[in-house]
């Protein structure tokens, strides 16, 4: 990896299921956002991370998924209201610019940029853009790689030629469809394909990177 050029890569695909944010009311407000699917006649319920205290506003509760909001409420033990968001997957792209010469075997540290992004079951449609946050700096400890540490990370090959003069995920989180981003669209849909059927990506060195950010 190049000191200063942006790469990307994929390091989370979640599993096809409903989403909900729950909104607890008590001495602390809390929201918690949450995946739910059946699995053999069962409920499960995985917790996505939570804030406070703002929350969606409580949505009306399609019909389909009435008995997995009651299983939330029972589960919460609390009054609590519930804002429904859909049946998709979660998929996680980073954007990585590494900063500081490889010196000693110690990692270099990496500057990240988190976009988190709404997708189809079979991963051939982005939907919506969830969260966009600049994560500041990190260093992987586990290896001497130079990169950060993502164990599931998929390196994504992105198009030549794309720049902005700027980071390059928060830009193209402004419209998702936007013409001068339809290859890195394109790629990062590839990314997902293969993620999804469990195939491995390509090699770090045969990635090219996107240029330095301003």
């Amino acid at each position: 990896m190049l000191s200063g050029e942006s790469y990307i890569q994929l390091t989370y695909l979640g599993p096809y299921r409903h989403h909900f944010s729950v909104y607890a009311t008590g001495l602390e407000s809390s929201v918690s956002h949450v995946g739910v699917e059946r699995r053999g006649g069962e409920i499960f319920v995985e917790n996505e991370g939570g804030s406070f205290p703002a929350m969606p506003r409580p949505t009306p509760i399609p019909s389909q998924v009435r008995d997995l909001a009651a299983a939330l409420r029972e589960r919460a033990g609390a009054s609590v209201e519930l804002a429904y968001h859909g049946l998709y997957r979660e998929m996680t792209v980073h954007e990585v610019v590494p900063r500081g010469p490889y010196t000693d075997g110690i990692d270099r540290e990496a500057e990240l940029t988190r976009l988190l992004l709404e997708v189809d079951e079979n991963v051939t449609q982005l939907r919506a853009v969830h969260r966009l946050t600049r994560e500041g700096s990190a260093v992987c400890l586990e290896t001497s790689s130079m990169v950060p540490c993502h164990h599931r990370a998929h390196w994504v090959r992105t198009p030549a030629g794309l720049s902005t003069g700027t980071r390059i995920l928060p830009v193209w989180a402004e419209d998702l469809e936007a013409a001068p981003f339809q290859g890195l669209r394109s790629a990062v849909l590839r990314a997902g394909q293969e993620m999804l059927a469990e195939r491995p990506g390509p090699a770090l060195e045969d990635i090219q990177p996107l240029g330095p950010p301003a």
